[in-house]
């Protein structure tokens, strides 16, 4: 009995010492954390300080997230004439003002038909300036006593037809368009010169009234060629029956 005693005491006691060691440890190490002074705190780091001239500006703020944007008002921008486009000179949300270039598109049919109205201008011009001629001759004509017996509106041209002294009939002719290429289109393509290639009898007074009152040269002709201004006594030419 008591060798079985001994055997567990001799177990036992490196045990206990072992316990009492760490309890020791343990009792030393927190009466020495205890005594220990803290550590004092890192004093605060500076602020940077940067020197800048004041003034006044507007501050964006910009808010980044999903959603949609919805304006207060909206410009719908139509061009003055349609065509090719060639550049859009703003981006999406630029800020715009009048008299901004906005978009360029090709100015090269406009250039053509401007061309094609020129050349029509200077037409008529030449028409205007061959009528105020005709009018002159006829006016300077008439004051020396000299007026035609008849007049005839080909259509192409004008025939004025005098009588000389000896009963000779002398015939001036005028081109109604001041230009052949002109007149040459109308006679291939007017229906009424093709129904009428001979032309309507007219009055030459009546013909120089209406320039004196500033009808359009093309107007009179128009006029004249639909019998608007017929004379007072149809005369006849001799010419064969259509």
């Amino acid at each position: 009995m008591s060798s079985t005693r001994t055997k567990w005491a001799w177990r036992i006691a490196p045990l206990a010492l072992a316990l009492l060691a760490v309890g020791g440890y343990g009792l030393f190490a927190r009466a020495g954390g205890a005594a220990r002074p803290a550590s004092p705190a890192a004093p605060p780091r500076p602020t940077p300080v940067v020197l800048a001239p004041v003034r006044t500006r507007d501050v964006g703020v910009y808010i980044t997230g999903l959603g949609a944007v919805t304006p207060l008002n909206t410009v719908t921008v139509h061009t003055r004439v349609d065509g090719q486009l060639l550049s859009v000179k703003f981006r999406e949300g630029q800020l715009v003002g009048e008299g901004d270039l906005l978009a360029e598109i090709d100015s090269k049919p406009f250039e053509a038909q401007l061309t094609q109205y020129q050349g029509q201008l200077t037409r008529d011009q030449a028409l205007l300036e061959n009528a105020r001629l005709d009018l002159t001759r006829y006016e300077t004509l008439k004051a020396h006593g000299i007026v035609p017996h008849s007049c005839l509106d080909h259509g192409l041209t004008t025939s004025f037809y005098y009588a000389d002294p000896d009963g000779n009939n002398v015939e001036m002719q005028v081109d109604n368009f001041g230009d052949w290429a002109a007149s040459a289109e109308w006679m291939r393509t007017a229906p009424e010169f093709v129904a009428d290639p001979i032309g309507k009898f007219i009055d030459p007074e009546l013909i120089a009234e209406a320039r004196r009152a500033g009808t359009d040269p093309g107007e009179i002709h128009r006029r004249s060629f639909a019998g608007e201004f017929p004379p007072a006594v149809m005369p006849s030419l001799g010419l064969p029956e259509l």
